[in-house]
């Protein structure tokens, strides 16, 4: 278990011009769980401008803690596949928390 900040994205980030390390912002929805879901939307990201190798290269390189190459692999490929529901989930809890009572997948308004 790790602090999972749910919100990993380029706008929640800032690279320090002295030493160039990152400083990730909008940390009020943290909790403790697995990093491997942190990974999920940065990569939806990266895809954006074609960098998903080094970013979870990067991540990779990050979590040795966490086990050899092959097995940060086998946990990653696991977290992403089940990052859409987890991320459905606080969808559904959010949406009661703000009294819909039904609330779905299609938050469009109608």
């Amino acid at each position: 278990m790790s602090i999972d900040h749910p919100d990993v994205q380029d706008t929640n980030a800032l690279v320090r011009d002295d030493d160039a390390s990152i400083v990730l912002l909008n940390w009020e929805e943290a909790m403790v769980g697995c990093p491997f879901f942190s990974l999920h939307r940065l990569l939806r990201d990266a895809e954006l401008v074609h960098l998903t190798g080094p970013v979870r290269r990067a991540y990779v390189d990050s979590l040795q803690a966490w086990g050899d190459e092959r097995t940060l692999d086998r946990w990653i490929e696991l977290a992403l596949a089940l990052a859409p529901l987890k991320l459905a989930g606080e969808a559904r809890s959010f949406a009661r928390a703000f009294g819909l009572q039904q609330p779905t997948a299609d938050t469009r308004p109608a």
